[in-house]
């Protein structure tokens, strides 16, 4: 597994792109498409809290919150985001906010 980095997320139409400052969203370092993503909130990562993963079929991106509740807020967001991604009914609304995340990219 790579080194851990802090990274900034947010959603725009159907990726979720990310940057390595909260200032740079305009020039994001990559973007993850949410079509046919999934999120699996049972990852277990030695000497890491919080985490979750994004799987596309391509990839499987591991991002780790810095609180529990951060973690239930983000997968959450995401999940509904990717149900509507893929014209499926969406789960349970959550509020949404751009919050600071360190995962392996």
């Amino acid at each position: 597994m790579k080194s851990w980095k802090r990274r900034w997320f947010y959603v725009e139409s159907s990726s979720l792109f990310y940057c390595t400052d909260v200032k740079e969203k305009f020039s994001p370092q990559g973007a993850i498409v949410l079509k046919d993503a999934k999120i699996d909130t049972d990852v277990l990562i030695p000497n890491k809290r919080n985490c979750f993963a994004i799987k596309t079929p391509s990839r499987t991106y591991f991002l780790c919150a810095d609180t529990p509740e951060e973690k239930m807020e983000w997968t959450a967001f995401l999940k509904k985001k990717i149900a509507q991604v893929n014209n499926q009914p969406p789960p349970q609304p959550t509020k949404s906010s751009v919050q600071p995340f360190a995962g392996v990219l």
